[in-house]
């Protein structure tokens, strides 16, 4: 009843009876929660923007484009000049369209034959393959962008040259992939490019390729279905791929224009000349079907230097054709990370005052109370047990502290009485404010003060 009482009293003049609380959970944690993520933000936006700012002082950039700028002009003064002066041809030495003699269809008479035009293999030291014609190959100088956040302050410009054979491939092709093995079953198309510089001739054998096959991809059985159509050979997923063009590295040596001796034969950094997409040729559709079904005619041949500047661009940055900010883009980066960031802790540091303020006036409370130990035994005293007569409440409201209980509740008025003198003692200014409550009888609360009763 006494502990009830003083909770009462408490809630009525909205506070707690128990000084070692702070004020409710649920109305601080929110707060505290957002200042948290506050501090997070702009402790995170505050010191990279200062790295920002402090890198901004040294050109890291210019180290990074220097090798750029030279092979610019190595490029233009140097190896595009012999590139241009070069001619190149090419030409699909096999398979050859012939006219061949097949069996008619099951539907008409035994042992008949018919006539019609397919692609034969043709051995290439046969007099038919030297026979095949060379095709002259096309001068392409559309420019090879770097990204497109890359700022071009102190970067050089240069015109792009690359040799282009279009259309090397027909446009229908007979075979398919065995799904068994994954492998294509039909032709292996073969390609040569012949060039020609100052009396030199050399001959330059492209990889055979396979029109299609299967790739192994890591992929478990639901993202295979979603991202691969479910294609699966014996609990492995597989991709569909199918030539989408040639592109062939090449530098010039005693023999003439051959690839390089060691590394990568492919353009872009990949080992193999042969570029295979998930679509086919000109078209963003997936691939379907193990049938050959694509227009291959699209599909390109493309010659670039080893010294072509966008190979070194890609060498020099990984792939990502971006060679890093400019000073003045990273001053400007920081500034705006820094006002963001001292934006974003404003309300952190008044609000760490305020909680500190709190704390300390909770703690100044606590100490000129001479009965704080018996006032946490008395919040923890449950009516269910013990049953009381008398309280000593404090009436006095002081920074936001209303009534309180200041003693233990007791069944002895005596009792009572010797703890409001103690708290009388303690406190003279404030003596009068200091009362024993009787629960049994009338009430005797001080003024503006309101004392339940069962």
């Amino acid at each position: 009843m006494a502990m009830a009482a003083a909770a009462v009293i408490g809630r009525r003049r909205g506070f707690s009876s128990n000084l070692y609380s702070h004020k409710d959970e649920e109305e601080e944690g929110p707060n505290k929660c957002w200042i948290f993520v506050l501090f997070c933000a702009g402790s995170t936006l505050l010191f990279t923007g200062l790295w920002y700012a402090y890198i901004s002082f040294d050109d890291v950039r210019l180290q990074a484009i220097k090798p750029y700028n030279d092979a610019i002009t190595a490029w233009e003064n140097v190896y595009r000049k012999k590139l241009a002066e070069t001619s190149f041809q090419w030409r699909l030495l096999s398979p050859q369209q012939k006219q061949v003699t097949v069996p008619c269809s099951d539907a008409q008479a035994p042992n008949c034959t018919k006539s019609e035009m397919q692609y034969v293999d043709v051995d290439p030291s046969s007099a038919e393959a030297a026979a095949v014609p060379w095709q002259a190959m096309q001068i392409d100088t559309t420019p090879d962008p770097l990204a497109a956040d890359q700022s071009m302050r102190g970067i050089k410009n240069y015109t792009a040259l690359k040799p282009v054979a279009v259309g090397i491939l027909p446009k229908v092709i007979q075979g398919h992939i065995d799904h068994a093995t994954g492998q294509w079953i039909g032709s292996k198309f073969k390609l040569q490019v012949r060039s020609s510089y100052e009396g030199t001739t050399s001959v330059i054998n492209i990889e055979p390729m396979d029109i299609m096959k299967y790739v192994a991809v890591s992929a478990n059985a639901k993202m295979c279905r979603i991202h691969y159509g479910g294609l699966t050979v014996n609990g492995q997923c597989y991709e569909r791929v199918a030539v989408a063009g040639v592109c062939m590295m090449i530098e010039d040596s005693s023999a003439g224009w051959q690839p390089p001796p060691a590394g990568s034969r492919g353009c872009f950094g990949s080992p193999s000349e042969v570029l295979l997409g998930k679509s086919c040729p000109g078209s963003h559709a997936r691939l379907t079907s193990d049938d050959a079904t694509c227009d291959f005619s699209l599909a390109n041949l493309t010659l670039r230097s080893r010294h072509d500047p966008h190979e070194v661009a890609l060498s020099l940055t990984s792939g990502s054709l971006n060679f890093g900010l400019t000073p003045h883009e990273n001053w400007v980066q920081g500034i705006v990370m820094l006002v963001i960031g001292c934006v974003l802790l404003l309300p952190v540091i008044p609000s760490c005052c305020l909680y500190l303020h709190r704390k300390r006036s909770a703690y100044d409370r606590r100490m000129r109370d001479d009965d704080f130990l018996e006032r946490l035994r008395a919040n923890r005293y449950s009516p269910a047990t013990r049953s009381a007569n008398y309280l000593v409440v404090e009436g006095r409201q002081e920074e936001s502290e209303g009534a309180h209980v200041i003693n233990i509740p007791t069944l002895n008025e005596e009792e009572s009485g010797k703890s409001r003198t103690r708290a009388r003692a303690k406190d003279a200014m404030h003596a009068e404010e200091v009362e024993v409550v009787d629960l049994r009888g009338p009430a005797r609360e001080p003024e503006g003060h309101d004392y339940p009763r069962e």
